[in-house]
């Protein structure tokens, strides 16, 4: 089964406890379960998780033990491309993996590709309208009118404002998604507790996702209905999605009052306190390319109004040491209100698959990003990522500083002397540690300095830090 999880009250954000808050405020009662209690009012959003992660619907019930089944066979990076049919019976599939199709037979064939894919595998292989079927010369062997009828989504609407300090997520929990609110619109010919908001204590992964806060309403019980057709037979060649979003006036109205609700919600003493410039807002071209997992979207890049050499501080490298991601985001902070010459290259989370996971090592592949340097583009994750970091971030400074803590043992507290003992010694270190290639354990292949201090031969210096599983002192 899936595991279901609420994030504890003690771990909400300011801005999810505000918004509560102000729901409360606005009449709205605290229902507890969402899913015992039926009617309006706001509560804990109940999300398919384990506490630790998201839990999927293949991670639920593929776990180790059926992934070893004799009679389970899984095909990653598959696409189904046609049905076989002979007669009135499907039989097969065929299917494409790496640019070359195959036949795979069968006694019993279930096709589940979801609300746009499944009609879309059905109709090309002559099973939908009869009439659309052959405007596009595919014989229908099975005239099915509603093959591709009945699209349902829920359409939704959404606010934003800009989060002080205080009500920013933190790091007590991942999940940004903390309180919920079902309501009524009241309006004529929809049924009760026909809405659903969401509370959103952080918008996106990046750094300025982190700082807005956001209200996000739907439409549980839409009115719209929408449609799949074909363009061509052709695989290749995708479906018309066409939801009719907001064909039915009903829709649209509730939207509209939805809007205003959410407007008041922000204007509210309980949520102004934490959020401010509140606004309507939308996932825009720009916030896609701002979203975008790229490593310019990992940087923060400081400028200063002289000209100088680039700086660039990295940490998280192994992402079990989070001391110098807090120090790295302090200073960030710190050289906002101070002059600077030069350009200041600020990563504080280079592996963020690792960091949200608390490990040394990517989740994902099981490799150490600082023994895979220079890295690989066409590689596995960790590979194509230390790719990334070497031709955005170690190709074009100029200074090398590695920020390592130690995880969590205090006696790892010294400064490695590299290139430049002058620049090592400067960060005050009791104890400086001079590796050596003779001496085993010292010196590691893959790491930052193969493209830093072997090929481009710039000052380089690595810093650990002592202990990393709290901050006992100013850095």
């Amino acid at each position: 089964p899936i595991p279901i999880h609420r994030i504890p009250r003690a771990a909400w954000s300011r801005f999810s406890e505000a918004a509560a808050a102000a729901m409360a405020k606005a009449g709205y009662e605290d229902i507890d379960d969402q899913n015992a209690n039926f009617g309006d009012g706001y509560f804990a959003q109940t999300l398919s998780n384990d506490g630790r992660q998201r839990i999927s619907t293949a991670m639920a019930h593929l776990d180790a033990g059926t992934r070893r089944r004799r009679n389970l066979l899984i095909l990653a990076d598959t696409e189904v491309i046609g049905l076989i049919v002979e007669g009135r019976v499907v039989s097969g599939i065929v299917i494409r993996q790496a640019g070359h199709a195959e036949t795979v037979r069968a006694r019993q064939v279930v096709l589940s590709a979801g609300a746009i894919h499944s009609p879309t595998i059905l109709m090309r292989a002559g099973i939908g309208p009869a009439d659309a079927l052959g405007r596009l010369d595919i014989e229908a062997l099975v005239d099915r009118p509603g093959a591709g009828r009945n699209l349902q989504e829920h359409p939704s609407i959404s606010t934003s404002c800009f989060l002080t300090p205080v009500a920013r997520l933190g790091t007590s929990t991942r999940r940004h998604s903390h309180v919920a609110l079902r309501f009524s619109s009241r309006a004529p010919d929809c049924p009760p507790s026909d809405m659903h908001m969401i509370v959103v204590a952080k918008s996106a992964w990046h750094p300025l996702g982190q700082q807005i806060g956001s209200l996000v309403t739907w439409i549980n019980k839409p009115f719209l209905r929408g449609h799949v057709e074909l363009r061509a037979p052709s695989p290749d060649m995708p479906p018309i999605a066409a939801f009719n979003m907001l064909a039915d006036v009903r829709d649209a109205d509730r939207l509209i009052s939805a809007a205003r609700l959410m407007a008041r919600l922000l204007a509210s003493p309980q949520i102004a306190a934490v959020g401010q410039q509140a606004s309507a807002s939308s996932y825009t071209g720009l916030a896609r390319k701002i979203g975008a997992q790229s490593m310019s979207n990992y940087l923060h890049d400081i400028t200063g109004q002289r000209d100088g050499p680039t700086v660039g501080i990295s940490a998280s490298i192994h992402s079990n040491e989070p001391t110098e991601t807090e120090i790295i985001l302090e200073l960030f902070r710190l050289l906002q209100t101070l002059p600077l010459r030069g350009r200041l290259l600020l990563l504080p989370v280079a592996n963020p698959r690792a960091y949200a996971a608390n490990c040394r090592f990517t989740p994902v592949d099981e490799l150490n990003l600082n023994r895979e340097f220079p890295g690989d583009a066409n590689g596995n994750y960790t590979q194509q990522l230390a790719a990334a970091i070497t031709r955005e971030f170690l190709g074009v400074i100029d200074v090398h500083l590695d920020f390592h803590s130690g995880t969590d043992r205090p006696t790892v507290d010294y400064v490695y002397i590299w290139n430049d003992e002058k620049l090592s010694r400067s960060f005050g270190s009791t104890v400086l540690y001079r590796p050596r290639q003779t001496r085993e354990g010292t010196m590691f292949a893959g790491t930052t300095k193969v493209v830093t201090l072997d090929k481009r031969n710039i000052p380089v210096v690595v810093v650990e830090l002592g202990g990393a599983s709290s901050i006992r002192r100013p850095m």
